[in-house]
């Protein structure tokens, strides 16, 4: 993933806007739903706690 979507999705994150941050993966990345997904949640989980 590039460094803008994956800021973008970060960003979406940061927000609390998780439904919006795998829309993004699907549109942009083509990947389906469960793969965008796991990928914001694996995402998620890496970020700092609050």
């Amino acid at each position: 993933m590039d460094k803008e979507i994956y800021d973008k999705v970060v960003s979406l994150l940061s927000k609390n806007q998780k439904i919006a941050a795998v829309k993004l993966l699907c549109d942009t990345r083509k990947y389906g739903l469960k793969e965008a997904k796991d990928m914001v949640d694996e995402i998620e989980k890496n970020l700092p706690k609050k």
